[in-house]
């Protein structure tokens, strides 16, 4: 299925220390007209899944003007990727329902106050995310976690799952944390596998525990990942058009990762369904851990369970 995705500009209500909204120096916005000129074209295209991102797309005012007019110029889905932190008051949550927004993607960083805080640059920031998935409980609103696996959150992966839980979410994605927009000091926000590759397991334990199908792991290779390989994504299958301020691409063709191989993947025989490693992780950790997946493929699943 075809899917449009329109970045609505680098505003945001936070300042997260790896994002490159926060570090992007112009914080121009897209015109509403413009917005609509998109959507209008792209619904003629016969585009019918839209998504809204930033940024942060809940600060605009406009926002439910924009999901509004999706429907009526013909898209049957639309979604929202946010950080939650608007949907903290229970009547913005109501009126993204009455608008007619499908469902939302949100981005969560840790466990508890300290983490968030340090993350997001935000001091009440994870009490904002707990109210808003309270408040989303109670919606219509479908809800889709992505969880980013950095220095600040990697230790507590299945804290933030049975949390996450709890509040009845029911699709779950693992990303891995990129570094590129920084320019110095990036190397203590990246955490190497091995150091948590145990608790990544038991956190997907827990999901199939509760019969949870919508599990995936993103900008960590295949091989690394042994019999929970199955759950790898490589975006770049998707047929995604996504357009911000200064272009349009295919996600096919592009990538939101600076991601590469190295030469003993060429040996591996899920080489083809691989986007690589993150470049980031390679100048740090090396390919010590990339091991071609001919050989991690005559493991069983009782073996990689024993190790956990």
């Amino acid at each position: 299925m075809k899917k449009l995705e329109i970045s609505l500009g680098h505003d945001c209500n936070a300042s997260c220390i790896f994002c490159h909204s926060a570090l992007a120096k112009n914080k121009l916005k897209m015109p509403n007209n413009k917005i609509k000129s998109i959507l209008l074209n792209y619904a003629k295209k016969e585009y019918k899944h839209i998504s809204f991102t930033g940024g942060e797309p809940t600060i605009r005012k406009d926002i439910f003007d924009l999901i509004v007019y999706a429907k009526e110029v013909g898209y049957k889905y639309i979604d929202l990727k946010t950080n939650l932190f608007m949907l903290s008051y229970p009547s913005f949550v109501k009126k993204l329902e009455n608008s007619g927004l499908n469902s939302i993607s949100f981005s969560v960083f840790g466990f508890g106050d300290e983490s968030y805080s340090k993350i997001t640059g935000i001091v009440k920031s994870y009490s904002y995310l707990l109210k808003a998935l309270k408040n989303l409980e109670y919606s219509n609103i479908s809800s889709s976690a992505n969880i980013l696996i950095s220095k600040y959150s990697y230790k507590d992966l299945s804290k933030i799952i049975n949390l996450l839980l709890s509040y009845k979410i029911k699709s779950f994605s693992f990303w891995y944390i990129s570094t590129n927009e920084l320019k110095k000091n990036k190397e203590y926000l990246l955490p190497s596998f091995s150091s948590f590759k145990k608790e990544l397991f038991s956190s997907i334990k827990i999901l199939t525990s509760k019969n949870i199908k919508k599990i995936k792991i993103l900008h960590i290779p295949p091989c690394l990942l042994k019999n929970y390989a199955k759950y790898y994504y490589n975006e770049r299958n998707e047929d995604i058009t996504l357009i911000d301020l200064m272009s349009t691409f295919n996600i096919k063709n592009e990538s939101f990762a600076d991601l590469i191989k190295v030469d003993k993947c060429n040996l591996c025989n899920k080489n083809d369904i691989c986007a690589g490693l993150r470049k980031e992780y390679y100048n740090k950790f090396g390919d010590s851990e990339i091991i071609p997946y001919f050989v991690n493929k005559i493991n069983s699943e009782n073996d990689v369970n024993d190790k956990l």
